[in-house]
């Protein structure tokens, strides 16, 4: 069985970098990107990277993003037809970012990211907690 691709855009390496090896120590394989624009140019591309990436299962998104928030990154996304499940990471989400999140469908994190949230929400964005806990 093939690992779930998990996309990563934050522009903080080292936050980048934290969250791609807890996802790999998972068994996750991670793509990560420094900024939402980097991203789009590599889904834009069809015929290399870009048609690998359609297969991605989660996307975990910083929201404060230089240039395009995540939010809107998460709508360019869809529009590009990349279904996975959406998580949205944030230190300090501002008032309404909850709602605009679930209104999407995607789930919002707070950072720091403590504990098992983060990977509990890439499970069930993967859709395997549920397949975990099937007979």
């Amino acid at each position: 069985m093939v690992a779930p691709l998990v996309l990563l855009v934050d522009d903080d390496p080292a936050v980048a970098q934290s969250v791609a090896f807890a996802l790999e120590t998972e068994g996750f394989r991670v793509r990560r990107y420094g900024s939402a624009e980097a991203l789009l140019e590599a889904v834009e591309d069809r015929v290399g990277e870009g048609a690998g990436l359609r297969a991605a299962r989660c996307l975990v998104l910083d929201y404060h993003l230089p240039g395009l928030d995540g939010l809107a990154l998460l709508n360019r996304l869809r529009a590009a037809s990349l279904a996975g499940g959406a998580i949205l990471i944030t230190t300090h989400p501002r008032r309404g970012v909850c709602e605009d999140a679930a209104r999407v469908g995607a789930v919002l994190l707070e950072k720091p990211l403590i504990g098992g949230a983060l990977l509990e929400a890439v499970r069930d964005a993967c859709g395997l907690s549920r397949l975990a806990s099937e007979p």
